[in-house]
């Protein structure tokens, strides 16, 4: 018997990822200016570099670890949980240890002091990642109309 699962459109997808960011920056630009007592653009645009830094880290490790896996015979589709697990704190950690130097730059702050203030940004990025997709689940529940898998 084949089941056929409902899944979020393109429009949807993108949708979600546009909002994500946009309501992201809005909390986090003003938060971080008020933090450092520096101005919103200065902190806008460090968030902007970040966003596009971390989105391009994302894709260099996963590229890296899937041909890893690959070379081994293994899917990464197929990870178990403590697979899965691991490869998200191997994330964390590269963009961890390489957004450092950023924030190093950019704040002017010690190595210790960025690596401090990374692990609070992320940690509130995790908590915001949650709400936003409940919200967004709530606001724009998968409907009929989404794209039929299987």
């Amino acid at each position: 018997m084949t089941t056929s699962a409902v899944i979020r459109t393109r429009f949807d997808r993108l949708r979600y990822i546009i909002g994500f960011e946009v309501f992201l920056l809005i909390f986090l630009v003003p938060a971080m200016a008020w933090a450092f007592d520096r101005p919103l653009w200065d902190m806008g645009l460090l968030n902007i570099i970040l966003s596009v830094w971390a989105m391009s880290m994302n894709y260099l490790y996963n590229l890296v670890v899937d041909r890893l896996e690959a070379k081994t015979g293994r899917v990464s589709s197929d990870r178990k949980l403590r697979g899965r697990l691991l490869h998200a704190f191997g994330l964390e950690c590269v963009l961890i240890s390489t957004a450092a130097p950023i924030y190093m730059l950019w704040l002017h702050l010690s190595l210790l002091e960025a690596i401090s203030v990374n692990l609070v940004v992320s940690t509130s990025v995790m908590v915001y990642t949650f709400v936003f997709t409940w919200c967004y689940d709530r606001i724009f529940p998968v409907s009929g109309a989404s794209e039929r898998l299987g």
